[in-house]
């Protein structure tokens, strides 16, 4: 549960940490910091040299299930542009988004750089 509506604060109880109930326990943060530089390093190099903030594209887009009209409704852009951000991040990393297992690695990937503020 999160108070950042009244308070500014975020509060979260721990039964509702999910994943980040285990990123909590390792206590080594450069392993969580290569994983992430594994899955989606060089996506995050790509968002530092240019504006188009690929990283939170991945994230809305698996979070909306790969559908893409609800994505772009998300980010509010328009459907091509999302096309377009799509083939990038295939591009730069040719990972293929049909997979499951390569939706949940990048799914995880995000989790830890969000848990480490990447």
């Amino acid at each position: 549960v999160l108070l950042t509506k009244h308070t500014g604060a975020e509060l979260a109880f721990y039964q509702d940490l999910g994943m980040y109930k285990i990123l909590f326990e390792v206590s080594d943060k450069r392993v969580m910091k290569t994983y992430y530089n594994d899955v989606l390093g060089e996506i995050a190099k790509y968002d530092k040299e240019s504006s188009m903030s690929l990283i939170k594209t991945l994230e809305m887009y698996l979070l909306e299930n790969c559908n893409l009209v609800r994505t772009a409704e998300r980010l509010y852009i328009h459907r091509n542009t999302l096309v377009y951000r799509i083939h990038k991040i295939q591009e730069i990393t040719q990972y293929d988004f049909t997979l499951p297992e390569v939706r949940e690695r990048c799914r995880q990937a995000i989790l830890v750089g969000n848990f480490l503020k990447l």
